[in-house]
């Protein structure tokens, strides 16, 4: 078994229009959503999937970072 820190939430992508916000099926999820979405009114707030990304050690905003140009 694993627990998933709900710091996590704060590892989240805002770009201009939207924010996208990793949930773990947690019962926090909602809570993360609506304060996001608070903070963020002029965002459409999308949920998506965290629990692999955080399972191998990163998070939305690590995996959206720019990539060195080889």
């Amino acid at each position: 078994m694993y627990v998933v820190a709900s710091l996590i939430f704060i590892n989240y992508y805002a770009s201009n229009n939207v924010g996208l916000v990793p949930v773990y099926g947690d019962v926090m999820d909602g809570e993360a959503l609506r304060i996001l979405g608070e903070l963020h009114p002029e965002k459409e707030i999308v949920p998506i999937n965290g629990e692999v990304i955080a399972l191998l050690g990163g998070g939305i905003h690590c995996v959206t970072q720019q990539q060195p140009l080889f």
